[in-house]
């Protein structure tokens, strides 16, 4: 995740100078549809960073001639659009005319430009540079039938609602206004207030998620418990949705429980890829839900001098199903190695955990650091194309019967163990790879990699790729249609579509040239 991004919004339409290398672009405070030129001739290198800060269309348009290399296509003279608050696209430039997606959250969508065409998706004029009136999407426009990158109509994470933050990965709404059916909030990590702020609108929002959480378990409910409107009872979807954003740190630690869920009622928690819940000494993130969605966050503790520390704990899950979902999110430790850190700690049995292109890293060298663990009580975790690295061990069951993990495309590095059982438990990988010898005991089907250690890439903007070496490129399993994969279409943690090769990659970076 960057952090360090400086922003710049933008009201009507504007053309971006190579002097703005690095910088983040919004349309914050906007009235209608805004356009933003890329630089032409722009040197290898040149990058910039968008995002949809109001309800309004947002578009990126390259000079003429020149590409922006989006969802496999590459048409010349073409721009980029989105048009829902926490859409975000990183592009850079190969120094040739070509714009590639370094991050992508949200559902970006490509119009080429004609000089007789028209773009379907919109009524506005098809030039990027000239200033346009506001347009919302029609329905014959609309991204997705339901979510993000997201499968559902809210975020990338949802696979069961339809084909839709990340849409990419991404996990936006596939409309331009939230249903009134839906608890949407805010919160700003640099402009909110948790006293003054209502959490309606980004220029009313709340400061941290603990203050969300505490005020959208007071809304929408009967006295019975059970969500309604003034038109009846919540319909399938989602109950609560929330988004994040902010380049300051949230530094209060949050709990998640309280709601009324189903598989068919969930909560969904959107960051915009820079939010950062960053608290020291303590678990930071505790999630009791049984049915919620987070996307795009980093959970990051920047030092410790507590004996033991959970970065992220799922517990007392409700009897029954569930389905707790992160996607594209951030877990890092303080890489203190006299401290035990776990980054993932499920310890119910009740509960079941999915990882989509998670990144879990720095949880140290203590004996008592793992990346993700299933512990005592049980529970199930799904870990495809993830990444851990630096941590005593990488993932691990232990003590119970019901403690299970189920690695496909991931990573394990850095670690004395990489895949363990303790006193009771499953492990079952697909296509993954460790550096210690313990792959091939949890290998199903003589597929993993062991004793073999990644070069990642040292590069900030690709935090954790690994640049076209074997066996990781081209090395994993096409999990579209896996049930457990909720990205879709399918894209890495920056937004790249997988595959590029011939096959899926491992971890969670496709290689793309």
């Amino acid at each position: 995740m960057v952090n360090n991004y400086v922003e710049n919004s933008h009201t009507a339409s504007y053309g971006l100078t190579t002097a703005e290398s690095g910088t983040l672009h919004t349309n914050r405070g906007a009235s209608g549809t805004i356009s933003l030129a890329l630089p032409a001739n722009a040197d290898m290198g040149i990058y910039y960073r968008f995002s949809v800060s109001d309800f309004q269309q947002l578009r990126v348009g390259a000079a003429w001639g020149e590409t922006i290399l989006l969802n496999g296509l590459d048409s010349a003279s073409a721009y980029i659009w989105a048009d829902a608050i926490g859409e975000t696209i990183s592009l850079i430039c190969n120094g040739f005319g070509e714009w590639y997606v370094i991050q992508r959250y949200g559902l970006w969508e490509q119009v080429e430009l004609t000089s007789s065409s028209t773009s379907s998706k919109s009524s506005s004029s098809s030039s990027v540079t000239s200033s346009s009136s506001s347009s919302s999407k029609s329905s014959s426009s609309s991204r997705s039938s339901s979510s993000s990158s997201s499968k559902s109509s809210s975020s990338s994470s949802s696979k069961s609602s339809s084909s839709s933050l990340s849409s990419s990965s991404s996990s936006t709404s596939s409309s331009s206004s939230a249903s009134p059916e839906v608890l949407t909030r805010y919160v700003d990590t640099d402009t909110g207030d948790d006293t003054g702020g209502d959490g309606l609108s980004w220029d009313t929002a709340w400061r941290s998620m603990n203050k969300a959480e505490s005020e959208m378990d007071d809304l929408g409910q009967n006295s019975d418990g059970n969500y309604t409107t003034t038109g009846g009872t919540y319909p399938a979807g989602i109950i609560g949705r929330l988004y994040l954003r902010g380049a300051n740190d949230d530094t209060t630690i949050v709990t998640w429980n309280g709601f009324i869920t189903d598989a068919t009622h969930y909560i969904d928690i959107i960051g915009d890829g820079i939010y950062r819940l960053n608290v020291p000494d303590t678990t930071l993130l505790q999630v009791n839900e049984s049915f919620i969605r987070f996307e795009g966050i980093e959970v990051s503790v920047h030092s410790t001098t507590q004996e033991t520390l959970n970065c992220v704990v799922v517990n007392s899950i409700s009897a029954g199903a569930s389905d707790i979902r992160f996607t594209n999110c951030v877990i890092r430790g303080a890489g203190n190695n006299a401290e035990a850190m776990r980054g993932f700690f499920i310890n119910d049995a009740d509960a079941i955990v999915t990882l989509n292109n998670c990144l879990i890293y720095d949880m140290g060298q203590d004996t008592g650091s793992t990346g993700i663990i299933v512990f005592n009580s049980g529970g199930t975790c799904y870990a495809y194309n993830c990444v851990v690295d630096n941590s005593y061990r990488g993932m691990r069951a232990d003590n119970h019967a019901s403690a299970f993990i189920y690695g496909k495309n991931s990573i394990v590095s850095n670690t004395n163990i990489g895949y363990d059982i303790g006193a009771a438990g499953t492990i079952e990988l697909t296509n993954c790879s460790g550096d210690d010898g313990t792959v091939d005991t949890f290998d199903t089907g003589s597929t993993c990699f062991d004793n073999v250690t990644p070069a990642w890439d040292s590069s900030p903007s690709t935090l954790y790729c690994i640049l076209n070496e074997a066996p990781w490129t081209n090395g994993g399993l096409d999990l579209s249609s896996d049930n457990n994969w909720f990205v879709s279409p399918p894209t890495d943690i920056y937004g790249v579509s997988r595959p590029q090769g011939g096959d899926w990659d491992i971890g969670i970076c496709e290689f793309d040239n």
